[in-house]
């Protein structure tokens, strides 16, 4: 689609009843997606499509949906190490890990490949455990995750063979890195032994 019908962040197309369900995302100012989608794009891209659409083809367009995230991570560190620099590096791995340019709408969340990232970081004897949330309301996305919570007050997200699994018009990112990303270190000399 040229520039000048304007430029939707991400896009997701699917069949659904045999009308073509298209689904858009936007940025905000902060570079975060959002699902606030002006209605001058929604309108030029369907002004633009209906030029390339088959008489019988009937379109829908609407907003997708942002899941807003926050992950807990605890692990064990050895002590001769940073502690500063070991949390600003997981912080940046999960960042990275949820960065949505290289994430389709509909991509499932594999939490194993984010495991094996903050395990390989040097310093790290023993990731313990990472827990994921549902980030919901005032500065987030009103979206929330189709799978259930292992607990509904903190909207903890209940894994299902170590996946979060996203709808075709749904992603996952997190919106405030420091403030979304906690990490609870102990150093190995703290560890109790029964």
């Amino acid at each position: 689609m040229p520039s000048h019908f304007g430029a939707p962040a991400k896009v997701s197309v699917s069949e659904i009843e045999n009308k073509i369900q298209i689904n858009l995302l936007s940025y905000n100012p902060d570079g975060k997606l959002s699902s606030k989608v002006s209605s001058t794009l929604m309108r030029n891209v369907a002004d633009y499509l209906s030029d390339y659409r088959m008489l019988n083809d009937y379109l829908v367009l609407g907003s997708a949906q942002v899941l807003d995230m926050g992950i807990d991570v605890s692990l064990i560190i050895d002590p001769a190490y940073n502690q500063a620099e070991i949390v600003t590096e997981i912080i940046t791995k999960v960042d990275e890990f949820f960065n949505t340019d290289g994430r389709e709408l509909g991509s499932n969340i594999f939490t194993g490949t984010l495991s094996k990232d903050i395990s390989q970081i040097e310093g790290v004897i023993n990731l313990t455990d990472i827990e994921y949330f549902s980030k919901i309301g005032e500065g987030y996305s009103s979206s929330e995750v189709s799978q259930s919570y292992s607990d509904v007050q903190t909207r903890q997200i209940s894994l299902v063979d170590g996946t979060i699994f996203a709808q075709p018009n749904q992603i996952f990112q997190v919106r405030y890195p420091t403030k979304d990303i906690s990490v609870r270190l102990k150093p190995l000399n703290q560890v109790s032994i029964r």
